[in-house]
């Protein structure tokens, strides 16, 4: 876009609407980020923590790119200067016009009006409360009936409850299931997609509460009709619940809840699946209300020219999940249907590309490249050091910043000092003019939040050219103002304190640039199914070159085997059409028949060679590359596949139906078994389209043969979101569905001997209801077999460094925030490469991955900007950083470590465990922590310091809130990236620099960021860093005792996510 462009505007800021505005910012647009609330966030700012991760829900939301925390009193716009955010804001009017649509809004009492180039619609979803929950569930009556958000808000609020009503311990908790979603009669028809999974979360909220309390474990029920979990992680995170804890699961619709006078307790009468019907007592129930499409839906899309569906959610096609039949309007999020988190980030990025796309087809490019203005990458050896005081209000309230200003003039080595209202925008040029003009080098910021301030100042340093001054943010708001409000000199001596720690660790910084690459600008798309095509063409048409490998010798994947979607869109006709386009694309260079050979290279200019037919070999230069290698449909050995002729899989069908074979469409008899080898021990997941391709099938067979009895045998339904509709549909046309446990499979034997076509199955399966084996005579069974990864994934890993998870897909940096990246930065992943999902969630992260690599081709050069480990001492391969590493960056070559940048997270685990002090992490090395420490030495009659090691997540922003909280003492507050960062080393430096008391702070156990992202409750490929933590302080502690220090000397916290503008105690 020309300067004079229009923006484009993003309606609601929930996670959706947040990442899609975060790509297009990435991609050089500019962005008007629209919120009815008063803050960004959605309903996800209400939970305190995600699954399957569990992982609090404000890390989720924080911006990827810095350590920020939403909970944080100083939340701020973080990421871009392309992003302005208008919260408060109540629209008013829309009127369409592609490339030029008006809004009309309220905000602060006022009118406004903006023009967009086009739209992107996130605005939601809300609570869905039925009108019945009262009657049925006695809900607004009995005190101990809650909401599933009720409930997880008081666990966020209070860490565990107590009977309500009586306060009397919480011994049987209930957990019901579809309250209000699928119930056509009292409620709505469909899943609301989420509700099976947020009960798990909160019952092993309630587990761990209790255990935390040492009191009882709850016994806690879950009555449901199917459970769908249906995500990549989710079957083992049941199977924590349940074999850890106990949780019971009993398929059930509950009748009636009612409390009777002068019994605290619950009764609910409820009908099991077996058996006749049964009453029980329970001290809670917990309700799981479902979600229904956003306030204003309606009017949004008459305004807009939009369709809705029956529900009321936004009408997509199934080829095209992100765009509206409308030009210029695309949706994101729950507003199209009931979803997560992992699918509404995802699709808010693949929004964000398709938006890009259409922009740039109708002349609108972005506004300006982020490249990075070329640097000299000359190092100045004695570089010039710089202070910057914040001058704002908050600031001037309860500090003498001219005393501030005047002592830091007289600290050794400061060469300028300036007050400078950094809270001001429009003071960034200030502050890039005094660093050029004063020619420094090493710049501290004495101000408010370094997790709010620092990557806003790093991102201008950076796009002024100056990437290699050193930076230090000092939080002299909560570090000194609010703890020690209305005492202005103690609290001014204090920031005096903590400026001059952080000169001295500035300055022992060893001066160091990454080098800065020039960005080959093609993509390397491996895969040519559905992902791998979608992602490939969005880059073309975005205008990069990409060369996209195919090792058979026709493009397609698995669509060449299907014919028609679940709802009906014509695959054939579609991929044929792709096919053409890219095939016909000038940017885009296809090899069939090809394999990967090798590759070398970094982020921003990879070598890959490739093989083609066997015979030719090319080489590829590419800075990015996509991995959309897809899935395989697994090959069993049960229930007789392979043996008897009337055993198909259920792409064996699809191509029985394609080529009309008379097997199907003669079949008077058609048994579906569904989760072959599927959420067992061999293959612990779901694989998340075989229910809905068996309703599919199955309602075709139907419609060839309406005479046709069709029996479905299934452990549960995972007909999520608005597939509920066509789970219902086989119902009414007499599809038949019963379940069976695992313990007890279905029974395959042949009716009759031969192989003919005549020949046919008894098939016998336990049926709950009737109570008794039930037997069918079968002309076809149809064995969903599910999806497994290609065994090439595991070459293809080792090739570009890539992890894989323990199922064999490529891993990605976090399930629910980042779920197309992988750890390795400029590589993405895709489609069925990243996990099971059917062919609408392979489009949209096909668009997704395809729009982070536009970013970082619109770089132009490459830098890492994150934080990495070296090794620069003498190193004796000793194999410390390797046993201690969470993510598998540091290998022995040639008798000494090596630290992958492309793995190093920057934890700093190894430094702090290194016997030779050989590994260093800029901003972090023993040499500038020993600085700091050093600089806190107390002068003649000062009270001696409690040292507060603070890692940059959850602890860091409980520091923020410290203020609410009393410091009756002199405390000293030092930032590390992870608590695994703070060794045997530097908590004796401390003692030795005077300090009488160290309180080490980091995340709760299982909740470290540095932790590779997993599911909760699994095993991960590298050590916790909280166990080197451990280790580090059970020395420290052992050392000190034997010098005489009392063992409360060092204490450690384990700190939550902040509960906003409340505190927890520090020391």
């Amino acid at each position: 876009m020309k300067k004079d462009a229009l923006p484009v505007a993003v309606l609601g800021a929930g996670i959706a609407g947040v990442q899609a505005a975060l790509d297009l910012s990435r991609l050089g647009y500019q962005v008007v980020l629209l919120e009815r609330s008063s803050r960004p966030g959605g309903k996800l700012t209400a939970l305190p923590k995600t699954f399957p991760t569990n992982d609090c829900s404000a890390c989720v939301l924080s911006p990827p790119d810095s350590f920020f925390c939403i909970r944080s009193p100083h939340f701020i716009k973080q990421g871009s200067d392309n992003i302005t955010l208008l919260t408060g804001v109540e629209v008013k009017k829309l009127t369409r016009n592609p490339g030029n649509f008006s809004l009309h809004f309220y905000r602060e009492g006022r009118e406004e009006e903006l023009n967009a180039a086009a739209l992107i619609l996130c605005p939601g979803y809300e609570e869905y409360l039925p009108a019945n929950l009262d009657a049925r569930y006695g809900y607004g009556r009995y005190p101990g009936v809650l909401t599933g958000l009720e409930l997880e808000q008081r666990l966020g609020a209070e860490g565990y409850l107590c009977r309500p009503g009586d306060n009397g311990p919480l011994q049987q908790v209930a957990f019901i299931q579809c309250a209000g979603s699928r119930d056509p009669a009292g409620g709505v028809a469909y899943c609301s997609a989420v509700c099976c999974m947020y009960a798990l979360k909160e019952a092993l909220m309630l587990y761990e509460g209790a255990a935390a309390r040492k009191l009882p474990l709850p016994e806690i029920t879950l009555f449901y009709m199917d459970l769908r979990t249906y995500g990549r992680a989710y079957e083992s995170y049941l199977a924590k619940a349940r074999q850890e804890y106990g949780l019971k699961l009993v398929r059930s619709r509950i009748h009636s809840i009612i409390q009777l006078p002068g019994n605290p307790r619950l009764t609910i009468r409820y009908a099991p699946e077996e058996g006749p019907a049964r009453v029980a007592e329970f001290d809670l129930a917990v309700l799981a209300t479902g979600l229904r499409p956003p306030d204003g839906a309606r009017d949004l899309a008459a305004a807009l020219g939009i369709e809705l569906d029956t529900h009321g959610f936004c009408q997509t096609s199934p080829l095209a999940p992100v765009s509206t039949p409308q030009p210029g309007i695309f949706v994101a999020g729950a507003f199209s249907g009931p979803c997560d988190v992992i699918d509404a980030v995802t699709q808010g990025s693949a929004a964000a590309t398709a938006c890009a796309a259409w922009l740039k087809e109708n002349g609108a490019g972005p506004v300006k490249s982020p490249l990075l203005p070329p640097s000299s990458g000359a190092v100045d050896p004695s570089p010039r050091t710089g202070v910057f005081i914040c001058g704002c209000d908050r600031l001037a309230a309860n500090l003498d910043l001219k005393g501030l200003e005047e002592y830091c003039r007289s600290l050794p080595g400061v060469d300028t000092v300036r007050e400078l209202s950094l809270c001001d925008p429009q003071a960034g040029e200030e502050f890039l003019r005094a660093i050029n003009e004063n020619g420094l080098g090493r710049v501290v910021v004495a101000a408010c939040s370094a997790r709010a301030l620092e990557p806003v100042l790093k991102a201008r340093l950076d796009q002024a050219g100056l990437p290699g001054v050193g930076l230090k943010i000092v939080n002299i708001l909560d570090h000194a103002a609010r703890i020690y409000s209305g005492r202005v000199e103690m609290a001014t001596r204090k920031a005096g304190d903590l400026v001059r720690m952080a000169i001295a660790g500035i300055k022992a910084t060893a001066p160091y640039m990454n080098d800065a690459i020039t960005v080959a600008p093609a993509t390397l798309v491996i895969g040519g199914g559905a992902a791998g095509m979608t992602a490939a063409l969005h880059l073309g048409d975005l205008g990069y070159e990409v060369h996209l490998v195919e090792k058979e010798s026709q493009l397609g994947g698995n669509l060449l085997r299907m014919q028609r979607t679940l709802r009906g869109a014509d695959v054939q006709a579609w991929l044929a059409g792709q096919i053409r386009r890219l095939m016909q694309h000038p940017r885009i260079h296809v090899h069939l028949d090809a394999r990967i050979l090798d590759t070398s290279g970094k982020p921003g200019s990879f070598q890959t060679e490739i093989e083609i037919a066997g015979e030719r070999r090319e080489s590829i230069t590419h800075g990015v590359t996509i991995l959309a290698t897809g899935a395989g449909e697994k090959k069993t050995q049960q229930y007789l596949y392979g043996q008897h002729p009337a055993v198909v899989t259920a792409l064996e069908l699809e191509d029985l139906l394609k080529t009309r074979s008379p097997r199907p469409a003669g079949a008077q008899r058609v048994v579906f078994i569904q989760c072959v080898e599927s959420r067992d021990a061999g293959h612990p997941y779901c694989s998340r389209t075989c229910c809905s391709e068996t309703l599919k099938n199955a309602l075709e067979l139907k419609k060839i043969n309406p005479a046709a009895a069709i029996y479905v045998l299934n452990r549960d339904i995972m007909a999520y979101g608005l597939q509920e509709q066509w789970y219902e549909a086989a119902r009414s046309r007499g599809v038949v569905f019963l379940h069976y446990q695992p313990g007890e499979p279905p029974r395959v034997t042949p009716l009759a001997a031969g192989t003919g076509p005549e020949d046919k199955l008894l098939v016998r399966a336990y049926d709950a209801i009737l109570e008794e084996e039930v037997t069918i005579e079968a002309d076809l069974l149809v064995l969903a077999t599910g999806m497994e990864p290609p065994a090439e994934n595991r070459r293809l890993a080792a090739l570009f460094r890539v992890p894989l998870d323990e199922r064999g897909f490529f891993a990605t940096s976090h399930p629910k925030l980042k779920p197309v990246e992988t750890p390795v930065p400029g590589i993405y992943t895709c489609g069925l490469a990243a996990g099971p999902g059917n062919l609408e969630e392979a489009l949209a992260s096909a668009q997704a991955a395809a729009g982070k690599a536009a970013a970082d081709l619109a770089r132009e050069r490459y830098e890492l900007h994150r934080q990495v480990a070296r090794v620069e001492g003498a190193c004796a391969a000793c194999l410390t950083c390797v046993r201690v590493c969470p993510h598998g960056a540091p290998a022995i070559k040639d008798h000494r470590s090596h630290i992958d940048p492309l793995l190093c997270q920057g934890c700093g685990a190894c430094v702090a465990a290194c016997p030779a002090r050989a590994i260093t992490l800029t901003g972090y090395s023993p040499t500038e922590i020993e600085a700091e420490l050093q600089a806190l030495s107390p002068e003649a009659g000062k009270v001696q310091s409690t040292v507060i090691f603070t890692c940059s997540y959850c602890a860091y922003a409980n520091s923020e809130n410290v203020g609410s909280t009393s410091c009756p003492d002199d405390v000293s507050i030092l930032q590390v990236p992870c608590l695994s960062r703070v060794g045997t080393l530097e908590v004796l430096r401390a003692i030795e620099a005077g300090a009488r008391q160290i309180v080490l702070t980091g995340c709760v156990a299982g909740q470290c960021h540095f932790r590779p992202a997993r599911a909760f409750g699994s095993q991960g490929p590298g050590p916790d860093p909280m166990l080197c933590q451990e280790q580090a302080w059970r020395r420290a502690r052992k050392i000190l005792g034997e010098l005489g220090f009392d063992e409360d000397t060092v204490k450690v916290l384990r700190l939550p996510p902040p509960t906003p503008g409340r505190g927890q105690p520090l020391i």
